[in-house]
């Protein structure tokens, strides 16, 4: 029933290295490519084959190519190119004339042969310029491509794009999550591009993104700021076979941000005027022309009604390009402009009069492709409200020699407005903190400022962070008050993260800790991840706010990244309700009203929240808030379990059973601590012990020697166990003292699970090692405490609350490092998982004949057990775990002969039958040679073959124990050897327990059993303890559970309630300790098994009610209760002096 895995994380003497940062995961290995072909026109070598009639034009101006293919009149021209190594894709960069659209466009071809063409079609992207670059792409050609044909279409010259440059095996182009134009405040782009393993980078400053030294590698979407306009160019970049950079076509993309609050002021009257026609009215113009030779200027009339000058901010957005043959950049000044035209009739003679030679604003606006453009208006905006006027008129010129055309208000969405917000940007009773000073703290201890390694934190530059292990903190100060607050903190994950810790203060002096919101944002680099702390509402006359930073692994984690007091936008809840067999789900923020974005299971960009979603499945929700004035919140994430299946709450429990204590909110959970703190302190650990749980005092009252170890001695009449004081000790041992049977596997099924937190989070200590398995248990005590303990701080914790409950050791299945210093005798499995020379496929024996199993076993003794040797808190060692003695008498016969346990048994029988007949007369069989029965599948019958086992069987226990006994004693001379665990199969089994008992008796120390059964079989345990010649027993593994919580008993049938398992308890623990041999009881153990089966056992896994706690770290009080009565009075039983428990 109990058939543990031999090899457990951190269970074996030789399992674990503790304290070993985690390392970052191996960069993915780049994805060979063949060799791009890149033809830039110089000359025809690099074409494969061409038509002759088609020419090349060189000296070319105003293009980014100098030489270009001129068509003649000839009817389907071509280009052909060869990639020997073939290609996947390809670009073609043309040039057209817009006066001649539509295009005749080029019409492309692959080949595997050069023989046999398909046709593919090309995207088309007119990319813009004097001369518009028009560029050709596709990807995921047909499969072994190696040729390209390029034809051209139709016979007008004109018409026909002129062909500049020809890549094969470039990468495809950048594509972006939201179109260009207006969004959403808060709007996130996210750019992608379908060439796998390529980098995409970007620049925002109107410079090529291929060359330009303020290029970024793209990691993350990007944000659509408030204040300006975002000019988005962008390209993806590979390596080919040659080491080669390959460059795509740039992609450009261009926003303005518009929040929900915001006002949007249409022109009220908008025109331009051309010096070279003086007398022309454009009022009706769709398009404005601006230039600085032969003036031609634009004007713009607002409303300022809906402008609170007090308040607000007033920005100009007009939409439009600079184009002219000399690609300068414009550079374009708006200044102030007389009122009271009429855009009809207002000409170049009667143009608005400038109202100063001084521009409100100047911007440069590069050479491209139409887009958004923002000047800020707000003083001119404000001086005109408070002269009492209700409408402004602004005059755009341009400084340079181009023509810079601007989109009237006749264009419709292009038309130019005025973005009126409300609280006019941050807010100036706040303040935003980016850690590159100290300039805006009040107060702080033991910080300093980090600058390295940026790219672990998002690429902030400056952080704050510990001089030292000890404590270190920032107080800021607001005057004006603090009404809310959030910090990015960064941990280091491959170490256990000890959360931060808010305070607030009225006045500086008496701080009284915060309960912040703690959730992970974004996605671990280099194993940092960020988390964020916020908090709303602070109380009333808050003026001060305190981050406290601790750990005491290293010094440089955690590292304060931001501070933001009264300026963020708070973060996105979540609310689910069913709807028949969907979810609906809804987002909301305190901040209200405020504009929400979210996008499912990754996919795109961030989509503005229309009101309540219905989902089916199982997704994850990524979300973020923006309100005007605010900065944006922080990105959360939150995994939804609409599928209907789950089995698991988010606590761990079983959804479909309800109980007394079920826990059902985190507020639950947090006011247990208290509960516990009360409950724990409430106990005592019973009197009379010595200071290893024994009997004070039976020294001099039996005689009993002091060793200095553990030992087995007679007193009173009776077989016990001693401490190193020589005083009387029955084991009352607790196996498993980890939460290691908590962790249960969650990914494959995630739809059985109501809630399984990001990997990356702040429940990332949860998980063992990856994202597969997590422990409900320690994500319950970190709502607790806000702390997930370490493998020590478990221990710790544990062994004060079973030293109270009455324990006094701890048996197997606890790690060996954890539990050396801890005042509390513990046992140890002997390091037999690594002598690998004795291991058998399918069977769990240990094949002591196997050529250097001996020489194995001494060496794996000689490196473990010289280091525990004098450890007086080490009771003994126990061989392993459960072998399949059981199976013994049937198994080994049908092994084969390359065992040499099988050989071994073949020879004995040669040995003792001589003669083949004279064999099989006795097993009844038909072999003719005993060379046969290597191989062979023996079947044993009763009679003589059974008895030929046992003769084997006891051989085999005789080598066995004999080589395990003699090789422990030459390294440990002090402890004892404890047994291996008989399996309850075993200990049933009437014949095979007796020949092992008699061996055991010539070996070991103690013969221990995993007893599961609902009642103590003393039958099995006078026969066990008799056959060995009056061996101590151990009972090492016994449990009792029930199917309350939805788990499983563990022995089935034992106790229906809580009540009837402390009664289970008492009448097992008290008889075995009335019957004068047995020197202890090993309960299996401290918390329940995950509710969805233990890790390790896949989706199958025990789930046992077994513990002493259960997920929720909530004690069974019930049963503790006759445990403790059990283990207060166990001496008087042991000796005899009062009868045991009856029911």
């Amino acid at each position: 029933m109990m058939d543990k895995i031999r090899v457990r994380t951190g269970l074996l003497l030789s399992a674990i290295l503790i304290g070993l940062p985690a390392l970052p995961p191996p960069a993915a290995s780049a994805e060979t490519r063949p060799p791009a072909v890149i033809d830039e026109l110089q000359s025809w070598d690099v074409a494969y084959k061409r038509s002759s009639t088609l020419s090349l034009l060189s000296n070319m101006t105003n293009t980014d190519d100098t030489t270009r293919v001129q068509r003649s009149a000839a009817y389907n021209e071509y280009l052909i190119y060869q990639a020997p190594y073939g290609f996947g894709s390809f670009t073609v960069y043309t040039y057209v004339n817009e006066l001649y659209k539509p295009y005749d466009h080029l019409q492309f071809f692959t080949s595997s042969d050069g023989v046999n063409y398909q046709e593919v079609i090309a995207q088309q992207y007119e990319d813009g310029g004097h001369l518009n670059l028009l560029v050709y792409e596709a990807s995921d050609l047909p499969a072994g491509a190696r040729y390209l044909k390029i034809r051209y279409s139709g016979g007008v010259i004109l018409k026909s794009p002129s062909i500049g440059k020809v890549v094969l095996g470039s990468p495809a182009s950048v594509q972006a999550s939201v179109y260009s134009g207006i969004a959403a405040l808060g709007t996130q782009v996210a750019l992608s591009t379908p060439t796998a393993g390529a980098s995409i980078y970007y620049t925002t400053d109107g410079t090529d993104p291929k060359t330009s030294s303020a290029r970024k590698l793209y990691t993350a979407p990007l944000d659509i700021p408030a204040s300006e306009v975002l000019d988005l160019a962008a390209h993806a970049e590979i390596t080919d076979g040659m080491g080669r950079k390959i460059g795509g076509r740039i992609s450009r993309f261009n926003y303005a941000a518009m929040g929900p609050e915001d006002i949007r002021v249409a022109a009220a009257a908008d025109t331009m005027v051309d010096e070279a026609q003086p007398d022309k009215a454009f009022g009706s113009a769709q398009n404005l022309g601006v230039r600085h030779s032969r003036v031609k200027d634009a004007y713009f009339t607002f409303s300022l009604q809906n402008f609170n000058a007090l308040s607000d901010t007033a920005k100009l957005l007009l939409h439009g390009y600079a184009s002219d043959s000399t690609r300068e950049p414009a550079s374009l000044q708006l200044y102030p402009a007389a009122g009271g035209w009429d855009e009809a009739s207002v000409t170049y003679r009667s143009r608005p009069a400038l109202l100063s030679d001084t521009p409100l604003a100047v911007k440069p606006l590069a050479y491209g492709l139409p887009g958004w453009m923002q000047f800020d208006v707000t003083e001119y905006a404000r001086e005109q409200k408070a002269l009492g006027r209700t409408s402004i008129t602004l005059a755009l010129r341009n400084g340079t020699q181009g023509t810079t055309q601007i989109a009237s208000r006749e264009t419709g969405d292009r038309a130019p407005f005025l973005k009126i917000t409300s609280g006019g940007g941050l807010s100036p009773s706040g303040v935003v903190d980016g850690m590159d000073s100290f300039a805006l703290l009040y107060k702080r201890s033991n910080i300093l400022i980090s600058t390295n390694d940026t790219p672990y934190f998002a690429g902030d530059g400056s952080r704050f962070t510990r001089l030292s292990t000890q404590p270190g903190f920032i107080v800021y100060r607001l005057e004006s008050g603090v009404r809310s607050f959030m910090v990015s903190s960064y941990f280091y994950t491959g170490i256990p993260i000890v959360h931060n810790r808010l305070y607030t203060s009225a006045d500086g002096v008496t701080y009284k800790e915060l309960a912040a919101t703690v959730y992970p944002s974004g996605s671990a680099a280099g194993n940092w991840q960020q988390y964020i702390y916020e908090a709303s509402s602070l109380p009333e006359g808050t003026q001060y706010v305190k981050v406290e930073m601790s750990g005491d692994s290293k010094s440089w984690t955690p590292q304060l990244s931001r501070a933001s007091l009264n300026q963020h936008t708070s973060s996105v809840q979540v609310n689910t309700a069913p709807v028949d067999s969907s979810l609906k789900v809804e987002l909301s923020t305190p901040s209200a009203p405020a504009q929400i974005f979210f996008r499912t299971d990754g996919e795109g960009g961030f989509k503005t929240y229309p009101g309540p979603i219905t989902l089916s499945g199982y997704h994850t929700i990524e979300a973020y808030a923006v309100k005007n004035g605010l900065e944006a919140s922080p990105v959360r994430h939150f995994k939804i379990n609409a599928t209907g299946q789950a089995q698991i709450d988010r606590y761990g429990q079983v959804i479909s059973t309800d109980f007394a204590g079920k826990v059902r909110s985190d507020e639950e959970l947090a006011a247990d601590a208290a509960a516990d703190e009360a409950y724990y302190a409430s106990l005592q650990a019973p009197a009379n012990r010595d200071a290893y749980g024994g009997l004070k005092g039976s020294s001099w009252t039996y005689g009993i020697p002091k060793t200095g170890f553990f030992d087995i001695r007679r007193a009173g009449g009776r077989k016990v166990m001693t401490t190193p004081e020589g005083n009387v000790y029955f084991s009352l041992g607790m196996n498993g003292i980890t939460p290691n049977e908590t962790y249960t596997k969650v990914t494959g099924r995630e739809h059985n699970f109501e809630w399984i937190p990001q990997f990356t989070g702040e429940y990332r200590a949860a998980f063992l090692g990856s994202q597969d398995n997590f422990s409900y248990y320690l994500a319950n005590k970190f709502r607790k405490s806000g702390r997930i303990p370490s493998t020590v701080s478990f221990y710790t914790e544990a062994v004060d609350r079973l030293k109270k409950w009455g324990f006094n050791g701890a048996g197997a299945w606890t790690p060996v490092q954890v539990v050396r210093g801890q005042s509390f005798p513990y046992t140890v499995m002997l390091p037999m998982a690594s002598v690998t020379a004795g291991k058998l496929d399918g069977l769990s024996l240990f094949d002591i004949f196997a050529p250097g199993a001996a020489e194995q076993m001494d060496k794996a003794f000689a490196a473990a057990l010289p280091a525990l040797k004098d450890d007086p808190m080490l009771i003994g060692y126990f061989i392993d775990n459960e072998y399949d003695y059981h199976k013994f008498h049937t198994a080994v016969p049908k092994l084969k002969g390359h065992t040499a346990m099988k050989r071994k048994l073949v020879d004995m029988l040669r040995s003792q039958y001589v003669t083949m007949e004279a064999f099989n007369a006795s097993w009844a069989t038909p072999y003719t040679s005993f060379d046969q029965l290597y191989d062979a599948e023996l079947t044993v019958r009763p009679g003589q073959a059974y008895l030929d086992m046992d003769a084997f069987f006891r051989l085999y226990l005789d080598t066995f124990y004999g080589t395990v006994s003699r090789l422990f004693r030459q390294y440990d001379g002090n402890h004892l050897l404890l047994g291996d665990r008989w399996i309850t199969m075993t200990a049933a089994n009437v014949r095979v327990r007796g020949l092992l008992a008699e061996a055991s008796g010539k070996y070991l120390d103690a013969i221990s059993i995993n007893h599961y059964s609902a009642q103590l079989d003393k039958d099995m345990l006078n026969d066990v303890h008799t056959k060995s010649g009056g061996k101590a027993i151990l009972l090492s593994e016994f449990s009792f559970g029930t199917a309350e919580q939805g788990l499983k008993p563990i022995v089935p049938g034992s106790a229906a309630s809580q009540h009837e398992r402390q009664l289970r308890y008492r009448t097992y623990v008290e008889g075995a300790a009335a019957l004068g041999y047995v020197v202890g009881a090993h309960w299996f153990d401290y918390v329940d098994q995950a509710a969805a089966g233990r890790y390790w056992e896949g989706y199958g896994g025990e789930r046992y009610n077994s513990g002493l706690v259960n997920v929720a770290d909530r004690p069974y009080k019930q049963l503790l209760e006759g445990i403790m009565a059990t283990h207060s009075k166990i001496y008087d039983v042991v000796m005899g002096k009062t009868g045991p428990f009856q029911e």
